[in-house]
C-alpha cells in the first residue's frame, strides 16, 4: 500500500494535475473553433453555388442554334440512337 502523500507533494501533485487540465481545456478550445470555422467556411461555400446557380433577374434564357449538337440532361426522355448504350433498356447489360 503506498503510503499517503506529504503536504509539499501534495502541492506538487496538484499543480501537475492542473496543468494537464489546462492544457487538455486548451485543446478542446482548439478543436471547437476549427470545427467552427470549418462549418463557416462550408456554409460560405454552399451559398456561393447556391447563387451562382440562381438566374439572374430580367435575363431570358439562351436557346441553341437550330441544329446545333446539344447534350440532353441525365434522365431527360431524349431517344438515343439505336444501338448506342444509352438506347439499352434499364436493367439490361
Amino acid at each position: 500500500m503506498s503510503q499517503p502523500l506529504t503536504p509539499s507533494e501534495l502541492a506538487a501533485f496538484r499543480a501537475r494535475q492542473k496543468s494537464r487540465s489546462r492544457a487538455l481545456a486548451l485543446v478542446l478550445v482548439a478543436l471547437a473553433v476549427l470545427f467552427f470555422a470549418i462549418t463557416l467556411v462550408k456554409i460560405k461555400n454552399e451559398t456561393a453555388a447556391h447563387l451562382r446557380a440562381m438566374p439572374v433577374a430580367g435575363a431570358s434564357p439562351v436557346a441553341a442554334p437550330p441544329g446545333s449538337p446539344v447534350a440532353a440532361p441525365p434522365g431527360s426522355p431524349v431517344a438515343a440512337p439505336p444501338g448506342s448504350p444509352a438506347a439499352a433498356p434499364q436493367g439490361a447489360h
